[in-house]
């Protein structure tokens, strides 16, 4: 579809939607969940978008770009005179220090990670002020923290990935992740949010962190195999020669102090990611804040959680050549670690997942080679 250009006409922000004039006879309506940064939106806001036509013959705006405000003579931000008559501006506060205040607006920050950690917008709550990357309300307008990823090239990130392992000296497999549906990693992380979510800390996009791969499989096998049980050098997994060659050990295990031999690196997303909204509704509060016991008349308590939705990742493990060798004994022998490693990833991933909420069906997908 062709880009084209124009300026919002009218938008009522408290139900979501707007029109878009681009100097013709059409009336190009939109949808706010198709813009890009809703912090900039408003009337009489530049934006450049794709236009087609719904199921009704009616011109729809979509796939819309904000385009940058003008700077005003000193160099600060010129707000936008958008919001529609009788609708108040969102109560919202950016705590920067002040000189960083005269030459950077949170809406002109482009990177995700940067402007939801650093750039937070706390919001009025009663008689507190509340941090939130999300502020749904009938009498106020939307805001949200809206991730751009457009100008990232995912498929040169991972071709830089692979390169970079081949010169190390690596012999390793890749293979592509495909989440059945939602996938939340860093759901604990600490955040000035109530939850948080693992972003790439220079390019701002949800990735799979490689000790997280490694924890899980190593975790999955310690379950499956070893009965639950880690161990040390007489029994459980640490007792096992092949599992401590594989994933190292401590002082403790049979081959007391050792590296591990297999390496795992993060899983890069091969496409633009979808960060969407979710909630859970937590309904025994004071069952697990308190100790007190479970029950049905205990208020819900709703907490928003950003997931990534419809994106694959290309997961990638290596060994050194010399070291992928088939194993002489314990209950991996005649296998090679990178063997090993596959087999038990692959299962683990489709029959438990990664990241936080696997109980309910997050992170969990088909694990196949490229």
């Amino acid at each position: 579809m062709m880009k084209l250009k124009g300026i919002v006409k009218k938008y009522f922000s408290n139900q979501g939607y707007g029109f878009i004039d681009d100097n013709s006879d059409r009336k190009i309506f939109f949808h706010c969940s198709q813009v890009d940064n809703l912090e900039n939106i408003g009337e009489g806001a530049w934006v450049e978008f794709e236009i087609k036509k719904d199921s009704k013959g009616r011109w729809e705006a979509k796939n819309i770009l904000t385009l940058p405000h003008d700077k005003g003579a000193n160099g600060t931000y010129q707000k936008s005179k958008a919001l529609p008559k009788g609708v108040p501006e969102p109560d919202k506060q950016h705590y920067f220090p002040k000189d960083t205040q005269q030459i950077i607006d949170p809406c002109d920050i482009d990177n995700y990670y940067l402007k939801l950690n650093k750039a937070a917008a706390s919001f009025q709550n009663k008689d507190s002020r509340k941090f939130s990357f999300v502020m749904l309300d009938r009498k106020k307008p939307p805001f949200q923290v809206t991730p751009v990823f457009k100008n990232i090239d995912f498929s040169g990130l991972c071709q830089r990935q692979k390169s970079a392992i081949a010169d190390a000296g690596f012999d390793f497999i890749q293979m592509k992740f495909e989440p059945d549906w939602r996938l939340i990693v860093g759901l604990g992380q600490h955040s000035i949010f109530e939850t948080s979510i693992c972003l790439h800390h220079i390019y701002g996009f949800p990735y799979i962190p490689a000790s997280a791969l490694k924890g899980l499989v190593r975790n999955w096998i310690i379950t499956r195999v070893f009965a639950q049980v880690e161990g040390n050098g007489e029994k459980g997994a640490l007792s096992d020669r092949g599992f401590c060659k594989i994933f190292g050990s401590p002082k403790n295990s049979i081959y007391g102090n050792y590296q591990g031999e297999v390496c795992f690196f993060d899983a890069l997303p091969i496409v633009e990611p979808k960060i969407v909204f979710d909630v859970m509704t937590p309904h025994y509060g004071p069952y697990y804040s308190n100790g007190e016991p479970p029950a049905d008349y205990y208020s819900p308590n709703p907490i928003d959680f950003l997931a990534v939705e419809n994106t694959a990742f290309i997961v990638t493990v290596g060994i050194k050549k010399e070291d992928d060798k088939p194993l002489q004994t314990g209950v991996f022998s005649e296998k090679t670690p990178m063997q090993v490693v596959e087999q038990w990833m692959t299962e683990c991933l489709a029959e438990h997942g990664v990241g936080a909420k696997t109980a309910v069906g997050y992170g969990v997908g088909e694990l196949n080679q490229v």
